[in-house]
């Protein structure tokens, strides 16, 4: 076959070229497989030598080679590098803000005869400081290293008091020996045992039992149960709530201490007892930690119960019905919160008989059924700006005497009213809606 190598132009006449015919394989041909293995290849190359690209200009960002040139003035523009002239043997530093070479500091001290030291420094130049030995640990089993500061020792281990009904307190010490104390811990915990349960179940992470802890709980109900509750905080046993007593010893009370739903009881264990923080008799009725009366008393200050304060309202008004009582005609009773009146008499005890009793309504519902109160001028006409309330008789001004003037007319001139005859002067009388004369 026949290889051409481009076309020439003689004397205005085009000249092909040919190099030859070439026999069998291409790689026969020497010198044309020698000027082909000089080329590499398109698909990543892999160059010798020193091969050279065109450098970018500054800024250029895009997937063009990237000389050593424009990697360099790029770097230099960025004023990332200090220039690195006349600072051979120097190291890169900086001081947060700027790069500058720095000289490596001078070498350590000799180490000739510092055997078993260490380098340390001042901050300004390094030394080589010596370990101080160890006291003789020769019979010091079990005891620790300390220091006063100058020099070291061995000391000991201060035995443990008695980890016996200890459970849930920490080691202190005052200087010279070491106790159990009761950790000073705010506990919260909540509680939605129904109201009429006697055991409260308080979950209370964390929680454990010991002498003197404090916990604040909330109660999703209120206490119902009439008897000796029992307070039993995170699985530590079901023990009675009591209270403290006048002689400030506690006192279990058989009726309940009260709470409502959402309130937020503090209770201390006192080793036998939750104690519910109030420091008044356990006879009176709790509200929380406040202590409140059922019952009013000149002699007592003591808050009323919201059932004293109603209580003590109906009695001062009516009292309450009894079954044991007789009634007359007339009575009044308060009956399951409403007013009744007798209507028949009672001459011998009875169970409440509804037909023997008249409601009365209510008093707001009583005021409501009245007149509003007559004013006069706004909910009640007046005569010539003057009230017809009161008593006697309303003068009415301006009608002349009537005495003598039997079968006149009344008349006026615009001004003044008087009698006149008839057929001989006008009259002037009101026709529903305008004033008509009669001449």
């Amino acid at each position: 076959m026949s290889i051409k190598r481009g076309t020439k132009t003689i004397a205005g006449a085009p000249l092909e070229a040919v190099w030859g015919t070439i026999s069998g394989d291409i790689t026969d041909q020497a010198d044309l497989q020698n000027a082909l293995s000089q080329k590499v290849s398109a698909d990543s190359p892999d160059l010798t030598g020193t091969p050279t690209a065109p450098t970018p200009s500054l800024g250029v960002s895009t997937n063009q080679i990237a000389t050593t040139k424009f990697v360099n003035d790029s770097i230099s523009s960025a004023g990332l590098l200090p220039s690195q002239t006349g600072q051979s043997g120097k190291f890169l530093t900086t001081d947060g803000t700027n790069a500058s070479w720095s000289i490596i500091p001078a070498e350590i001290p000799s180490q000739s005869g510092q055997s078993g030291k260490f380098l340390t420094t001042n901050g300004s130049s390094v030394s080589w400081a010596t370990v101080d030995a160890l006291p003789s640990q020769s019979g010091q089993s079990g005891k620790f290293l300390t220091t006063n500061g100058s020099s070291a020792s061995w000391s000991s281990v201060d035995a443990l008091p008695s980890q016996t009904g200890n459970s849930g307190k920490y080691l202190s010490t005052n200087g010279t020996t070491a106790s159990w104390v009761t950790p000073n811990i705010n506990w919260y915990g909540t509680c939605d045992t129904g109201n009429a349960v006697q055991e409260k179940v308080v979950t209370c992470s964390g929680f454990t039992l010991s002498e003197g802890v404090t916990i604040r709980v909330k109660f999703t109900y209120g206490n119902s149960y009439m008897g000796q509750a029992q307070l039993n905080v995170n699985g530590t046993g079901a023990i009675v709530i009591s209270n403290v007593s006048v002689s400030g010893t506690p006192s279990v009370s058989n009726s309940r201490y009260f709470w409502q739903s959402g309130e937020i009881v503090s209770f201390t264990y006192d080793g036998t007892y939750w104690i519910m923080d109030d420091g008044a008799a356990a006879t009176e009725s709790y509200y929380g930690i406040t202590k409140l009366s059922n019952s009013v008393s000149s002699s007592s200050s003591v808050a009323l119960t919201p059932y004293a304060l109603y209580t003590f309202t109906n009695e001062s008004v009516c009292h309450n019905y009894s079954s044991s009582s007789t009634y007359n005609v007339g009575d009044r009773v308060h009956y399951q919160y409403y007013l009744y009146e007798c209507n028949t008499p009672i001459s011998s005890a009875e169970v409440w008989d509804a037909s023997h009793w008249t409601q009365i309504a209510p008093l707001q519902e009583q005021v409501d059924a009245k007149q509003d109160r007559l004013v006069s001028g706004t909910n009640i006409k007046t005569i010539n700006n003057t009230s017809i309330l009161g008593s006697g008789n309303l003068v009415v001004d301006g009608l002349p005497t009537q005495a003598g003037n039997s079968g006149k007319f009344l008349t006026t001139d615009g001004t003044n009213a008087s009698w006149a005859e008839a057929g001989s002067s006008t009259i002037t009388y009101w026709d529903d809606d305008e004033w008509s004369h009669i001449f």
